[in-house]
């Protein structure tokens, strides 16, 4: 508990950097063959459950992705810190610092000088973890420590400045390394010096290229979380749990990727893949174009052809994934030929590689938790395999061309976790049996104005969702809509057909017996 002095009051804490924090510091070490991250997140857990912490987001999955601290309650965990010099806190209203050695500096949002004084006075030469949360000027200098084995920086500001952070490969004992906010020049190609790192997070907004050479990586990484296009060969870094996210722009890039499929502990993976792979040496076609034909959602290369056969003999061979990401640009049923599939896989997010078809072998997920996916053809066996996702707790549907006459119709006791579903097609066609999604809380449909007009039936069945708390319905009145999250387009709005259509969903929204009442808006974008 102690550890959470380290952070600032109303701090969004998020669980998965909190683990890979009480592991880098030792805290948390492998027992009974249980690895030190299942043991983590048990204690994470416990906390929980004894509401010594409180929840403050839920991810996709239904899974607790970050926490806060009760005012109360941090105030008495700082006094303890204080009194065991446990961690030494500066901001702008007080510091913490006492006569002994730091163990831990925290500084959160320094803004005066006079922080900035005090520590240049302070011996920090044993201190194991460094916090620091500000503008990039309040920065003490990194040579000041040697025993480091986290360095947190998280800067303010609206654009990332540079900074030469190149002694951090004279941190020889650091395992955790998190910078935000600025761009950090000299140690990105010393860091195989730092032979205990598990942790690389980089965040930038750089819109320039970022390059990161696997050979200067050390191999100790466990988590890899960095933009960049990286050069050399990715199958020897084999102790990596999470990559992203990955950028892939050229044929130079993919080759690297060769040896994906030999990280036999990935659990994480999040790729970017360029439109620009695809299109050398054939036609790539418009945006609109390709919403009006979208079986030619793009014309590959041969050169794509072999990069989608790199890519799907790498994913059969990582079986311990359990999160997949990719975003981009990708052809038509890159995927559809997948085999085998990661039986662990919790989220797959998919939406910018479409499928033709649904494809069958996503029956083999029977832990699938959150999926993403673009449908071009939505068939009604592709409703009775996306139905059999049993485990599903979020369920992103784009359907971009035909349905079945009677629409998408959810039929009795599918999807019996679902607790938010977002639903895009021309038409609003999607109806549900009784006693479908009884656990469904949100839900979002996206359509289009003149399918609203031809539509005989808006959202039919909702009557039965008992559990559903809020239900929002998008019109889009340009024909761009498919590719677009908001307004845009000629023409004017019709305000009477969002208006007949939130009074019908209204209508359906009345015969509903749950408690409490949805939340129900209709616009028009």
């Amino acid at each position: 508990m102690l550890y959470f002095s380290i952070f600032a009051e109303d701090s969004e804490i998020m669980k998965d950097d909190l683990v890979k924090r009480w592991i880098a510091e030792g805290f948390v070490t492998e027992k009974h063959g249980r690895s030190p991250h299942d043991i983590a997140e048990s204690y994470f857990s416990e906390l929980i459950n004894r509401n010594m912490i409180q929840i403050a987001n839920i991810d996709d999955c239904g899974h607790v992705l970050s926490c806060r601290v009760h005012d109360i309650m941090l105030d008495f965990i700082i006094l303890k810190s204080t009194e065991e010099n446990f961690v030494t806190i500066m901001n702008d209203l007080h510091c913490t610092k006492g006569c002994l050695d730091v163990r831990r500096l925290s500084l959160q949002k320094i803004k005066n000088s006079r922080c900035n004084d005090l520590v240049e006075n302070i011996a920090l030469t044993q201190a194991r973890s460094f916090n620091f949360w500000g503008p990039a000027q309040s920065i003490p200098s990194v040579s000041k420590f040697q025993l480091l084995r986290v360095l947190h920086i998280v800067v303010s500001g609206d654009r990332d400045e540079n900074y030469d952070l190149s002694c951090i490969c004279n941190l020889f004992q650091l395992k955790y390394l998190r910078i935000v906010g600025i761009w950090c020049t000299g140690f990105l190609k010393q860091l195989r010096k730092l032979q205990h790192l598990q942790t690389l997070e980089i965040a930038h907004r750089r819109s320039e290229d970022v390059y990161l050479d696997i050979g200067e990586l050390p191999l100790t990484l466990l988590h890899l979380i960095v933009f960049a296009k990286l050069l050399g060969d990715i199958g020897r870094m084999r102790s990596l749990i999470c990559l992203a996210t990955l950028a892939i722009g050229d044929i130079k890039h993919m080759e690297g990727m060769k040896g994906l499929g030999n990280l036999a502990d990935l659990r994480e993976l999040r790729l970017y893949v360029s439109a620009s792979v695809w299109n050398t040496g054939g036609r790539q076609l418009s945006f609109r174009e390709s919403l009006a034909k979208p079986e030619h959602h793009y014309v590959p290369h041969l050169r794509g052809v072999a990069i989608c056969d790199s890519l799907l003999s790498s994913f059969s061979r990582l079986g311990s994934l359990e999160s997949l990401i990719i975003n981009g640009g990708l052809p038509v049923d890159v995927l559809i030929c997948w085999s085998p599939p990661p039986r662990r896989l919790r989220r797959l997010h998919v939406q910018d590689c479409p499928f033709s078809v649904v494809p069958y072998w996503i029956t083999q997920f029977a832990i699938l938790r959150s999926l993403e996916i673009e449908i071009l053809s939505m068939t009604r066996e592709g409703i009775h395999i996306l139905s059999q996702l049993v485990s599903l707790v979020n369920l992103r549907l784009f359907v971009r061309k035909s349905l079945p006459a009677e629409g998408v119709v959810i039929p009795g006791a599918a999807f019996p976790n679902l607790k938010g579903f977002f639903f895009r097609c021309k038409v609003p066609c999607l109806k549900f049996r009784a006693g479908a999604t009884p656990r469904l809380q949100n839900l979002t449909v996206e359509c289009h104005t003149r399918a609203v007009q031809r539509a005989d039936t808006v959202l039919e069945g909702i009557e039965h969702l008992g559990s559903l708390m809020t239900c929002k319905v998008n019109i889009y009145h340009h024909d761009f809509f498919m590719a677009t999250q908001t307004g845009g387009g000629d023409g004017p709005r019709p305000p009477s057909i969002w208006q007949a259509l939130e009074d019908e969903v209204l209508k359906a929204i009345n015969k509903n017996l749950g408690y409490p009442e949805p939340e129900v808006l209709v616009q028009c974008l």
